[in-house]
């Protein structure tokens, strides 16, 4: 800056200081400076310069009276009770140090304060919506506590407050409310449970330990290492915990780089860890015939992407098998993970369905690592949020873009071949009757472009493989945000603490579900309704492959036979009310004899106002409810047979 600049010599320096003294050394000339008066009235803004002339200023001016207490004591002991009986440390802050020869003198100032009197050129931060809690000018109340060598101590303060009210808000906590919820943090109790202790209010008055914030807990996690955190630079802190890892044994970090690191494809600024326990690895070699993939965002303070890959187990529960964590989320990094995930299960992974959304990298990496090519499926529940959000902008017809959504699902779930060609066609011409040209064009080209592409996301097209939705793979990142991280302000060292918690917990999840089974889950109920409807099944159309395994003979189809077992089921009901049906059927053919004699004897002209008085709705009621019970029944078979041909595991959830 030019005024920082030296006139004799034009040489420039940082600060007006270092500039002065480069002149009065070198220069052998003396620079005078004004001295910045920062202390003036908070009621008509006059600079008094010290609190002394202030206090002048007040009495002379103001005819305020300002109360100045004098106190002397034996020990620090002493000073830090009283501290805490005045309130001191909640309403005052340090502004200044002096150490001597003898004495040590700190200097405490009202929190109201605005003991500098300028804002900093240099970084202003934005104002809260409450405003500042500095007032213009200085408050007088002050106090002044000089500590000696013998141990006694002594306080001048001035303890009348001008300017200002007393706010909750301007309030620091006290140093012993802070070592009271340190002391919880200690000792592992939630944060959670700490807020909902200190949301108790004593006497019905507030305090400012009632408003205590999860930032002021992190604060004091912080500030007293909680966490224990390794170092405060988070590359060196997750290099010292993989080095642990090694230390004990447990080589959780198949793939590690760090800031700074080189290597042949990434750059020297990319940080990406791998995480797989052998409970992972057991796993992923165990149930890898369908492998999931998809990233996550929001999981760290510094913004890096989450990957996460899951197996089905032989529960049909979702497990995760492996966490890579990166500051980048292409495909270039999606083959390192993949390459340093085979090279540590020491195979090449052959599974026979790939889920993810419809982003290509994840499939694209597996294939050129991997070197197979497993069926690619697409997530409904990714197809149906893209369709929503095109929909939404795309429609505007208010009745077209209200049913666009079920209209399209059903589409989505049939399991019938002819029956969603007709559908499909059915809610295009619906939609160049609206002129919904935009639309329309989008779902031909994106989503019914070829059979090809199709053959990705339709239900009817992917019968038999299990899954159809990658919703478990997001109900695992919810999981991961809400009951382990619970907030986005954490460090990359104690997001990989969290996620091995999250194996864990599903880890025995698994075991106790295997040794207590819950027949309320979904997958319990499924499972349950499968072994029953098995045990109905006709022992000549399967053969027994393999322990636990079964296959339908030639010729023959399991779905056949349950259809045919539910068809006889119909016949059954239909059985059991046909006297009901046929007193109906008599009935409704006496009301037609009526009609026809009424045609009879009425012209043309009144067959109209005839039809009316008769009372069809008495001829018919009984005859509805019957058909209604029947209708009910036969529901329930298609929807049961529906059920089995699709093999859906997971129930559909509406997210926002």
């Amino acid at each position: 800056m030019e005024s920082n600049k030296c006139q004799y010599c034009c040489k420039k320096f940082s600060n007006g200081s270092s500039r002065n003294r480069h002149i009065k050394n070198i220069h052998n000339e003396v620079v005078k400076t004004s001295r910045i008066i920062r202390i003036k009235c908070s009621l008509c803004f006059t600079e008094t310069g010290t609190y002394e002339t202030l206090k002048q200023h007040l009495t002379e001016s103001h005819q305020v009276s300002i109360d100045e207490i004098k106190i002397t004591f034996s020990s620090k002991n002493e000073v830090a009770i009283w501290l805490q009986t005045e309130k001191i440390e909640v309403n005052y802050f340090i502004c200044r140090r002096k150490q001597k020869k003898n004495v040590t003198e700190i200097q405490y100032a009202c929190n109201r304060s605005d003991l500098k009197g300028h804002k900093s050129n240099c970084k202003i931060r934005t104002e809260k919506t409450g405003g500042s809690i500095k007032i213009q000018g200085v408050c007088p109340s002050h106090l002044i506590i000089k500590f000696y060598k013998n141990g006694q101590a002594s306080i001048k303060f001035w303890k009348t407050h001008v300017g200002h009210d007393e706010e909750i808000r301007t309030q620091h906590l006290s140093r012993v409310e802070k070592n009271m919820i340190v002391d919880k943090l200690k000792i592992g109790i939630s944060v959670d449970q700490i807020l909902d202790d200190v949301r108790k209010v004593e006497h019905n008055k507030q305090s400012r330990f009632n408003l205590a914030s999860r930032k002021d807990i992190n604060y004091l996690t912080k500030k007293h290492n909680i966490d224990k955190r390794r170092h405060e630079n988070y590359v060196v802190a997750i290099g010292l915990k993989v080095q642990e890892w090694k230390q004990n044994g447990k080589n959780y970090a198949f793939f590690f780089k760090q800031e700074g690191e080189s290597h042949p494809v990434l750059k020297d600024t990319d940080f990406a860890v791998g995480f797989m326990n052998a409970t992972m690895e057991k796993k992923l070699k165990d149930f890898g015939k369908i492998i999931c993939m998809d990233g996550t965002h929001c999981t760290n303070r510094k913004e890096m992407d989450l990957t996460i890959m899951f197996v089905k187990d032989d529960k049909n529960a979702e497990f995760p098998v492996a966490f890579f964590l990166t500051n980048r989320l292409d495909q270039v990094a999606q083959e390192i993970f993949l390459d340093a995930l085979k090279e540590k299960v020491g195979e090449e992974l052959q599974p026979e369905y790939f889920m993810t959304d419809d982003d290509p990298k994840y499939y694209n990496a597996w294939i050129k690592v991997m070197k197979s090519e497993p069926r690619r499926l697409l997530c409904s529940w990714h197809v149906i949020k893209d369709w929503n959000l095109q929909g939404r902008n795309k429609i505007k017809n208010a009745k077209i873009k209200k049913t666009m959504k079920s209209d399209l699902k059903k589409i989505l779930y049939e399991t019938r071949v002819n029956e969603f060609i007709r559908l499909s066609n059915e809610y295009f011409d619906k939609l160049k009757k609206a002129q919904e040209i935009d639309f329309l064009d989008y779902l031909q080209k994106y989503y019914f472009g070829d059979q090809k592409r199709i053959n990705l996301w339709a239900h009817c097209f992917i019968l038999g493989a299990g899954i159809n939705t990658n919703t478990t793979l997001e109900s695992l990142n919810n999981l991961l945000k809400t009951n382990q991280i619970k907030s986005t302000n954490i460090t990359v060292e104690t997001l990989l603490d969290k996620i091995g918690d999250l194996v864990d917990s599903k880890m025995w999840q698994r075991i106790s579900n295997m040794e207590r089974p819950n027949a309320n889950s979904y997958q319990g109920v499924g499972t349950l309704k499968g072994h029953k409807t098995a045990e109905q099944m006709n022992r000549n159309l399967i053969t027994e492959v393999e322990l636990g395994e079964f296959q339908e003979k030639e010729g023959n189809s399991v779905l056949g036979d349950v259809s045919e077992a539910l068809d006889e089921q119909r016949k059954e009901i239909e059985n059991f009310y046909q006297e009901e049906i046929q007193d109906v059927k008599e009935t409704i053919d006496e009301g037609r004899n009526e009609v026809e004699e009424a045609i009879r004897r009425r012209g043309n002209e009144e067959i109209l106002n005839a039809l009316n008085e008769l009372d069809f709705e008495s001829y018919s009621k009984k005859f509805k409810a019957i058909l209604k019970l029947i209708k009910q029944d036969d529901t329930n078979i298609d929807t049961n047979k529906r059920k089995i041909e699709k093999q859906e595991y997971f129930p559909t959830k509406k997210r926002c």
